[in-house]
């Protein structure tokens, strides 16, 4: 039996931010167009990756998960300003104040807005006061959204708390992953939890030209989603999928990648898993979302390297097969990659299967194509093959 071997497209993301910028106002040369008492006017754009591309037609709909992976709840949306500490550490890195939504108790704050852009990105526009900012004119920017339904807490971080605890307790979840063994999947009101970090400075700002109507823009938040996607789709013609489900799979994780040593940098896409202590394993079988021969699980974070790699079981036409989650090869799955995406489910990735055909020669087993990559750089068309 031959298996097919995939061709991982390296794509990479293109920044929306074209178009974005504010115009700059510029009036008679030195005269400065600032607010008389000095507040600093900035703009952020926040960004869930590029809009979902085209998908197949036996693709999940919108409404189970496809372009709602890219949609932030603004109503569930929080911004801070965290100092940076001279040894880089989030362990040394303290709450300044929070930007977003504004709170009528912060005085750092006076005005504060988001707004959706275009697909996958918004914009905060926020008027700070200067007596604070003129303090911390470099500042790491954390965004959290999408978390309540998952946190039983009321999550609210007080001023001095220190960056690292957002990847701790704060910040845990582990509700509405299996309710009634069924896989959760992001809708119109609760969208993927998600995580973002942006070093940003105002040091640039120029009150000659930076106003209300041309803040200073402080660059994107890439916001990484806390949960990986396994998908399995239908790519026979002449047999049906009924059913696919997954035996041992992580049931808790946290918002955050891990946040440790000098990662204070802007969030890119990980290569290990942040993993609760102790890991809080599935001891039944989870049921995937389905609808037209495609399935879809998004499950927190889980680690690979020690655990066995057949832990998919797909129905077709009544009968049962092992998928394994592991690269496949001409001679099988390989149970010892090196990839770094291959030694856990990791965040914002998705782990996707193509069922072409069963063997039916004992033992039966499937033939497949499959692809692994961050989510939002899935490529917008089947993957070819050589």
């Amino acid at each position: 039996m031959k298996f097919l071997k995939d061709r991982i497209l390296p794509l990479f993301m293109t920044a929306l931010l074209g178009g974005l910028l504010p115009a700059c106002v510029n009036e008679d040369e030195g005269t400065s167009t600032a607010s008389d008492d000095g507040s600093f006017f900035i703009s952020i754009a926040i960004s869930a990756g590029n809009a979902s591309p085209a998908r197949a037609e036996s693709d999940l709909t919108d409404e189970e998960g496809t372009s709602v992976e890219n949609n932030i709840n603004i109503g569930d949306l929080k911004i801070y300003a965290f100092s940076i500490p001279t040894d880089n550490n989030a362990s040394n890195s303290a709450l300044l104040t929070q930007i977003y939504p504004k709170d009528d108790n912060n005085s750092n704050i006076i005005e504060a807005d988001v707004k959706k852009s275009v697909p996958g990105t918004y914009m905060l526009e926020a008027e700070l006061n200067n007596t604070f900012f003129d303090n911390h004119k470099d500042f790491c920017l954390v965004a959290v959204a999408n978390w309540t339904p998952f946190v039983s807490l009321d999550f609210s971080l007080p001023d001095g708390k220190e960056l690292s605890v957002l990847g701790n307790e704060e910040l845990l979840f582990g509700q509405n992953i299996d309710v009634n063994k069924q896989a959760w999947t992001p809708n119109g009101e609760e969208g993927i939890p998600m995580f973002g970090l942006h070093k940003a400075s105002l040091a640039g700002y120029d009150k000659k030209h930076n106003n209300k109507f041309a803040p200073l823009l402080l660059g994107k938040v890439n916001m990484l989603r806390a949960f990986a996607k396994i998908e399995i789709r239908n790519g026979m013609k002449d047999k049906e999928i009924t059913g696919v489900s997954i035996s041992s799979y992580n049931k808790m994780g946290y918002f955050t990648p891990s946040l440790i040593g000098n990662q204070l940098s802007d969030t890119e896409n990980v290569t290990s898993a942040n993993i609760p202590n102790p890991v809080e394993s599935s001891v039944e079988e989870l049921s995937f979302s389905g609808k037209d021969g495609a399935f879809v699980a998004y499950l927190p974070e889980y680690e690979l390297t020690n655990g066995k790699r057949d832990i998919i079981t797909v129905t077709i036409d009544e009968k049962k097969y092992l998928l394994s989650l592991a690269p496949y090869t001409d001679d099988g799955p390989n149970e010892k990659p090196t990839e770094d995406y291959w030694k856990a489910l990791l965040r914002n990735h998705i782990y996707r299967y193509i069922i072409t055909g069963v063997e039916e020669d004992e033992p039966a087993q499937l033939t497949i194509n499959y692809t692994v990559c961050p989510m939002n750089e899935v490529p917008p068309v089947d993957i070819t093959f050589d």
